[in-house]
């Protein structure tokens, strides 16, 4: 998700000052004021996310991913438009912004004791993105022109936050399925003997349940 989420935010922000002048009809002067524009928003996306990451972080992180890709698919359709543009990449930024520390927060809830290895996973998953991303958006970019970029990356954002809804409702019926397998007895058994009432030797099998 991590992978796909990024590549989808990089594949349309790598080339957004050529979206804006060709597509939105900015001049490119004012390139520097929208990108301005994207990183207060960003820093505005990172304080918001921070409330609702203590409540729920696994919904902070949808939400975040949802809201990318919706930023992204607006700017598709909307983005000839220079004032819905602006707003649009704006909201992006603060959209990428907050997934990247509402992910940063999920895993150190949910690997407390091995933190400094999931941050590590987490970070080489975000800089694939970032490679992969690039690399798609310029493959399209000659051939299918900046506008394709954009759609591209609204599409990897759904993609990602499809895989991670699939593993939420799947996870619970995992966990429940091996919790079953685990609570199962084992039944062990081994031969023994005791004198029987004439003297003799008889083998008696004893039974043990173990469980795991």
């Amino acid at each position: 998700m991590a992978v796909l989420a990024t590549a989808g935010a990089i594949a349309a922000y790598t080339y957004v000052a050529l979206f804006v002048t060709e597509v939105s009809g900015l001049s490119a002067s004012s390139v520097g004021v929208i990108l301005l524009a994207r990183g207060i928003a960003s820093v505005l996306g990172i304080l918001a996310v921070g409330a609702l990451l203590d409540r729920n972080p696994w919904l902070a992180l949808l939400t975040t991913v949802a809201l990318q890709s919706a930023a992204l698919l607006g700017l598709y359709t909307l983005g000839q438009q220079p004032s819905l543009s602006v707003g649009l990449i704006a909201l992006g930024g603060l959209a990428f912004a907050a997934f990247t520390a509402a992910l940063g927060g999920l895993v150190l809830q949910v690997a407390p004791g091995r933190a400094d290895l999931a941050a590590a996973t987490v970070s080489a998953a975000v800089n694939v993105g970032i490679t992969a991303g690039a690399f798609v958006g310029g493959l399209a970019l000659p051939s299918h022109g900046v506008r394709t970029t954009v759609l591209i990356g609204a599409l990897l954002g759904v993609v990602a936050l499809v895989l991670a809804l699939g593993e939420r409702l799947i996870r619970p019926a995992l966990d429940r399925s091996g919790g079953e397998r685990r609570a199962e007895p084992i039944r062990l058994a081994r031969q023994t003997t005791t004198p029987s009432s004439r003297g003799t030797s008889r083998p008696v099998r004893f039974a043990r349940r173990v469980r795991w």
